[in-house]
């Protein structure tokens, strides 16, 4: 698309703008509902449809959403909202933080500027209040590693984000499973004092092997234990109907 055409529009019921974006190597976004007008759009399901942009990066999006997204008196489902300016608040705290120096250059070309290469362990350098919301899905609590260190950085995170400042994981349950072999990983962890979804990896590609590290998967029981006396609370929870939840951590 970016070789064609610098920005386009499309409609998204369950996906028709977000899969092919990510299939095709460009940013799709999926409005909110009633934020863009949906006068002339021929609706397949009207509580879901939504007009949104393709674009070649993040910037491109938050510049057309400002233009497209408002209220409309001809649309009975758009929201009495006022414009905002997106490409304002994109400029604002929004940063990206991996240890994958390519990872960083790939969010950079996608438009988050603010994207640091940096290990979780040293978040504790950014300043108080430098947050309102702290996002790690693709299982990314996984950093946490196990119980001790999961609470140094819920404390961490504390203190760098704002009195409503919140934190949104992902992760999976460990023990909703019948594997013999899951079963006995998490004999075996903790009987050596372990936490039973704390499991030991590296990573290996061709000739490049990383060094080992603890990556954390735990149940809502255990992560209502680990918050406990960092400052934080497991507020809401969303289900997958199998092991992976994503957990919202509230202030307390």
């Amino acid at each position: 698309m970016r070789r064609m055409v610098p920005l386009s529009l499309g409609s998204d019921t369950g996906g028709s703008i977000r899969q092919p974006a990510s299939l095709c190597g460009v940013v799709g976004l999926k409005p909110t509902y009633g934020l863009v007008s949906r006068y002339g759009l021929v609706a397949y399901a009207s509580s879901l449809d939504q007009i949104g942009p393709f674009s070649a990066d993040v910037r491109d999006s938050a510049l057309i959403l400002s233009v497209i997204a408002g209220h409309d008196s001809r649309d009975t489902t758009s929201a009495p909202a006022e414009k905002e300016d997106y490409l304002a608040a994109l400029e604002g705290g929004i940063k990206g933080m991996d240890y994958s120096p390519l990872s960083v250059r790939l969010c950079r070309a996608r438009g988050l500027k603010k994207s640091l290469c940096l290990p979780v362990e040293k978040i504790g350098g950014f300043k108080a209040d430098s947050f309102d919301s702290i996002i790690m899905l693709g299982n990314n609590f996984g950093l946490f590693g196990g119980f001790e260190k999961a609470r140094r950085l819920l404390k961490k995170m504390h203190k760098i984000t704002s009195p409503r400042g919140r934190i949104i994981a992902e992760t999976l349950d460990p023990y909703k499973t019948d594997s013999p072999d899951h079963l006995s990983y998490h004999a075996r962890n903790r009987k050596r004092g372990r936490m039973g979804g704390q499991v030991r990896m590296r990573v290996r590609y061709k000739s490049y092997i990383g060094p080992w590290r603890d990556y954390l998967f735990v149940s809502q029981t255990e992560l209502e234990k680990i918050v406990l006396g960092t400052g934080w609370r497991l507020g809401k929870i969303f289900t997958s109907g199998g092991p992976q939840y994503i957990a919202v951590l509230e202030k307390t």
